[in-house]
């Protein structure tokens, strides 16, 4: 078996979001999986094997495996390429999460993920008190891979937000997404701050939210991003970014890489 460490999302070596990547040549036992994404220590680790006109793809974490990651699904895009496994402009895949595509634009590959949007439900028992949230939410719901997302309503109230690590570990939940829409009132307050900070000043959209409005885009309460009303130094992909992209960022944007 030959492996390949990847970090997806930049341009250079030991930034961006890092993933591994185990080309496999025949079926291992999930079991040897699980040990080699412990033994990676990645947040994610992918596992493709070639099946008739497509390939089969798995992802661990070094706890559980996942049914989606976007950025293992990159980095394995890559690595097909580097192998010279794939020598065409598409690629596909078989998940847990169905058909999946990657296609090569010339130095760029574009991936092609199915859309699995929430429903609503009401939140299990115990959602609250591990979150630490003593208000009902305005909007709970879940997808077909148990993700659960909750609408507080509100930017503020998510910016509040401790929850209990230990209790929501135990929700057993693959993830739970807080959110809230930046409101007209918030977008004044962010305006006047601005016009009150002197320059020099930098205005930095981390996240997929600040960026284009994420999950509440189009909403009356929102503006889609923070660039329709201010001016962007600086754009942190992600939902939510890593913590290495997010610092890759800052260093770029201050010259210092």
């Amino acid at each position: 078996m030959r492996y390949y460490l990847i970090d997806a999302f930049t341009d250079r070596a030991f930034a961006g979001n890092p993933a591994a990547v185990c080309l496999l040549e025949n079926p291992i036992p999930d079991e040897l999986m699980a040990s080699i994404a412990r033994e990676m220590n990645l947040s994610e680790t992918a596992f493709v094997l070639r099946e008739g006109d497509a390939w089969h793809l798995r992802w661990f974490t070094p706890a559980v495996e996942v049914p989606l990651c976007g950025h293992g699904t990159l980095a394995t895009a890559r690595a097909l390429r580097e192998e010279g496994l794939v020598s065409g402009r598409d690629v596909r895949f078989r998940s847990l999460s169905g058909d999946l595509a990657a296609h090569y634009r010339e130095d760029w590959i574009e991936l092609d993920f199915p859309s699995l949007p929430p429903v609503p439900a009401p939140l299990p028992d115990n959602f609250l008190e591990a979150l630490n949230i003593d208000i009902m939410p305005r909007w709970t719901g879940v997808n077909t891979h148990r993700y659960w997302l909750i609408d507080m309503g509100a930017a503020a109230l998510v910016r509040t937000l401790s929850p209990d690590r230990t209790a929501t570990m135990a929700l057993k939940v693959p993830g739970i997404i807080v959110t809230g829409p930046i409101s007209e009132n918030m977008r004044l307050a962010t305006l006047k701050t601005w016009a009150a900070v002197p320059a020099p000043k930098l205005v930095i959209a981390v996240g997929a939210c600040a960026i284009s409005g994420g999950a509440f885009r189009d909403h009356p309460e929102q503006h889609n991003g923070i660039g329709t009303f201010l001016p962007v130094d600086l754009f942190v992909p992600g939902c939510p970014p890593h913590p290495y992209t997010i610092l890759d960022g800052l260093l770029r944007l201050l010259g210092r890489v």
